[in-house]
């Protein structure tokens, strides 16, 4: 193991290899952060595990396969790491999508889960038998076509709530494409020599749209962002210089926004100090707004500042 991988688990170390037909047998579908950890946890207390993904690596939103230019974490590398597997100390404080997925990786090897990925297999369907309640799993290879099927006594859907695009139907899409236009969702652009001088449209204002629309700037002829609304971005240094995290991913932080079951100082943020809470948070809007320029812009958005949640 690479030694920038520095630190050793907490937990007592890597995870043993070996599958046993004595064993209670689990099928996780998903190699990302939750099937990974999800795989580990259960491999320590002894379960029989098969984890199946449709790509080619590990990473789920990190794959190579989904990973459009410009993407990075939204946060420091502090809130993406395990506790008892630390990023590498010379990562950048925001690393790359391609970082995230080597880290990934690395999780993968140090905790010995190679032998229990099945990579670029794609779960085709599931079917319990109502007597036993186990399940049978048909796969197939996406690269081959090969197909299996195999018994499990659970299975674990840690596919992500962002495995498959969303792309709405407009009219006139097909003449767009007749005469060269591309229409795409975020994770399924990888080049950026493929926008080079020409014009880009892009639809939203959240996190990936702003991360492409950033990363297409720089080559395209125009690039225009086209979104129903527009909500608060938090520059990862305020005023250039404060690391944001020590304003907004505090313990403190917490408090300043509204949860369903509101406790401690927080109660009192949101109900007879809100006061205090609307002065803080308002401060920060008026460095954001003068940091990034919004009122020149026309990219102040509507809501208050409790609506931040984005970092560029």
């Amino acid at each position: 193991m690479n030694d920038s991988w520095a630190s050793t688990p907490r937990n007592g170390g890597p995870v043993s290899g070996g599958h046993s037909a004595d064993k209670t047998k689990i099928a996780i579908v998903g190699a990302g952060v939750a099937g990974l950890c999800t795989a580990k946890v259960l491999k320590q207390f002894g379960f029989d595990v098969v984890v199946y993904d449709r790509t080619p690596d590990v990473g789920g939103v990190w794959s190579v396969t989904r990973r459009y230019p410009g993407v990075m974490t939204q946060n420091n590398k502090g809130t993406y790491a395990f506790s008892d597997y630390p990023m590498p100390r010379w990562y950048p404080e925001w690393p790359t999508g391609a970082q995230v997925q080597r880290y990934l990786a690395g999780y993968v090897e140090f905790f010995g889960l190679e032998s229990y990925l099945r990579l670029g297999t794609e779960v085709t369907s599931m079917l319990q038998d109502e007597n036993t309640g186990r399940w049978s799993v048909s796969t197939r290879n996406v690269a081959t076509g090969h197909a299996e099927d195999a018994w499990y006594d659970h299975v674990v859907i840690a596919n992500g709530i962002f495995s498959d695009p969303f792309i709405p139907s407009y009219p006139g899409v097909a003449e767009f494409e007749e005469v060269g236009g591309r229409l795409c969702a975020a994770s399924d652009f990888h080049d950026l020599d493929e926008a080079a001088g020409k014009h880009v449209l892009v639809v939203g204002y959240g996190k990936s749209a702003c991360d492409v629309a950033e990363a297409l700037s720089e080559v395209s002829a125009t690039m225009t962002v086209v979104a129903r609304e527009v909500t608060w971005k938090m520059p990862r240094k305020l005023g250039n210089m404060l690391n944001y995290k020590y304003i907004l991913l505090t313990r403190l932080s917490e408090g300043l926004f509204e949860h369903i079951e509101q406790r401690g100082f927080g109660r009192f943020l949101t109900g007879p100090g809100r006061f205090v809470r609307d002065g803080m948070l308002g401060f920060i809007q008026r460095i954001v707004r003068r940091q990034l320029s919004l009122d020149r812009v026309g990219l102040v958005p509507e809501v208050p500042s409790s609506g931040l949640f984005a970092t560029r």
